[in-house]
């Protein structure tokens, strides 16, 4: 089972991310300006302050997220290769939250240029690629209830979506980026709190035959 202290790590992730994100893109924006195409780590990369917030924030995050989610896996006996793609997850965030793109870029260079904004631009897509392939692993798991294989579904459905916006380089997605971007990686942690015990385990427990330990 997936305890309550186990998914109160989950809670913490979430509010120490909401916390961050929002403390950096609403002081932000009171001197540069809102803009709803800028992503949330272009608003962090305007300040050092909210760059390195948003690093030391993120680390507490990528713990808990992936002390989590082992949880998780180890509840459900994942396949060995799943536990890798958590660490990667875990370690893309951290990468591009110590490389905020934008910041590192020189005056008068092309946005995004330097070597840290490209690094931040494939940790990001990294970790974009890592959430979906976890939710569409749940999504066709078993041991998953129906409820929460609904809820990765519509998730997996939302970052396809996003995927093809973003390769077709569709201007209704790249001028609203804040808002589609804030809501996947909302969506996913939100997505991970809901996660429940395994359901088979379940079962056997409320047909009075627990599990045998090895």
């Amino acid at each position: 089972m997936i305890t309550k202290t186990q998914r109160k790590w989950m809670l913490m992730a979430i509010g120490i991310f909401l916390f961050t994100s929002l403390l950096a893109v609403t002081l932000n924006s009171l001197r540069y300006g809102w803009h709803w195409g800028y992503s949330i780590s272009r608003y962090v990369g305007l300040e050092t302050w909210s760059a390195v917030l948003f690093a030391l924030g993120n680390i507490g995050v990528a713990a808990l997220f992936g002390k989590y989610l082992y949880a998780v896996s180890e509840t459900w006996q994942m396949s060995r290769w799943f536990y890798v793609v958590i660490v990667v997850t875990a370690m893309a965030l951290l990468g591009l939250s110590a490389c905020p793109i934008g910041y590192f870029d020189l005056p008068g260079a092309n946005y995004g240029s330097s070597a840290p904004s490209q690094i931040h631009q494939i940790c990001s897509r990294l970790m974009f690629a890592c959430m979906l392939l976890m939710a569409f692993v749940w999504q066709l798991s078993g041991k998953v209830h129906a409820k929460t294989r609904c809820f990765c579904a519509v998730f997996v459905v939302y970052g396809v979506i996003c995927v093809v916006a973003y390769l077709m380089e569709w201007d209704w997605f790249f001028r609203t980026l804040l808002v589609f971007e804030s809501a996947y990686i909302l969506g996913f942690m939100v997505l991970c709190w809901r996660l429940q015990g395994n359901k088979t385990n379940q079962e056997r427990i409320s047909h009075g035959r627990p599990e045998a330990r090895n």
